[in-house]
């Protein structure tokens, strides 16, 4: 009869398995890919209005003609129906002396306008080319529209009679009411961002630019409203966000194969998103907050290693403080 108190293995076999294990790990660790993230460069300074601006760049970008300018801007305005109102028409034809919508006249000059809105925080950006020959003629197209729009009752009336028959409870707003918020918004401006290369002559002519477009702004006055205007605080909350979107069946944070799989697609994708600069301006005007305590500098010099080093574990803890929206949550709009 075996005897049933005798251990399996004796000690120094254990130990040896003991070891292998430990050395298995390690060199699993050692061999683990990193990801192959750029760390792009951040530069701060500010327009003569005291207005922060954020440059980042990437070596990378230095035979791109692309240049990102995002102005974002902080009222804590709940009306949404107003800001979609006032961004629609400045999108159209508010260019002083114009009857075209404005990308329609940035068009030849490769260049355009996009707006983006959210509840506490606003964002007018201008993709245009970094090249002498298209920079000049974009930047004195836009500086005045910026400082300036010229809001047309004619505009304002037939984009609200089209509201009207799609939505018949659609709030109806004045000129006045566009005029003033757009004032707001001027009297709260956050942070300037700028994403992609620019040579020193075309730098200084963007600073200055930047300078007459800023004129009248104001950052914003702080209040509890403005304390954290992003849910993501940290990178990993972020990453959390990334991959439960992407995991439909909501099986990531139990299975560590399927948490591991959403892992190395989330940084095959990322891998190509951060070489672009329209990405890294969703990330600034989006996700980080200058004010908060994840800016873009942060975001920009820890996302590599953070994603590098993230485990399920960190997952779960994640979802845990999060609170997790549903598409019927999140109010935001691009126009």
């Amino acid at each position: 009869m075996a005897d049933t108190s005798k251990p399996l293995f004796s000690r120094p076999v254990l130990a040896a398995i003991m070891l292998f294990c430990t050395l298995a790990i390690w060199l699993l660790n050692l061999t683990a890919p990193n990801s192959a993230l750029p760390t792009p460069n951040i530069d701060n300074t500010e327009t003569a209005s005291g207005i922060p601006i954020v440059w980042l760049t990437q070596d990378a970008w230095q035979q791109s003609d692309k240049l990102d300018v995002s102005l974002v801007f902080q009222t804590v305005d709940e009306d949404l129906s107003l800001a979609q109102t006032t961004f629609a028409m400045l999108m159209s034809d508010s260019l002083p002396l114009s009857t075209s919508p404005i990308n329609q006249r940035l068009s030849p000059l490769a260049a355009q306008v996009s707006s983006h809105y959210e509840p506490g925080r606003q964002t007018i950006s201008l993709t245009m080319s970094n090249e002498l020959a298209y920079l000049r003629p974009t930047l004195s197209l836009v500086t005045p529209w910026l400082n300036k729009p010229d809001f047309k009752y004619r505009t304002l009336d037939r984009w609200q009679r089209q509201q009207k028959a799609n939505d018949p409870t659609y709030p109806l707003h004045t000129l006045a009411q566009i005029k003033a918020y757009y004032a707001a918004l001027q009297h709260s401006a956050s942070t300037i961002f700028v994403i992609g290369y620019a040579s020193d002559e075309t730098k200084t002519r963007l600073v200055n630019a930047l300078d007459q477009i800023s004129q009248r702004y104001q950052s914003p006055v702080p209040t509890n409203d403005l304390a954290s205007l992003s849910p993501v605080e940290s990178i990993q909350n972020w990453l959390s966000l990334q991959l439960w979107k992407a995991d439909t069946q909501h099986t990531s944070s139990q299975d560590t194969d399927v948490f591991q799989a959403q892992l190395v697609a989330l940084r095959e994708y990322l891998e190509q998103q951060a070489l672009s600069p329209t990405w890294w301006r969703t990330i600034a005007t989006q996700v980080t907050d200058e004010n908060g305590s994840l800016t873009l500098a942060t975001f920009a010099e820890n996302y590599k290693n953070t994603l590098d080093t993230f485990t399920i574990e960190d997952y779960r803890a994640a979802l845990a403080r999060l609170p997790i929206p549903s598409p019927h949550q999140e109010t935001q709009v691009d126009q």
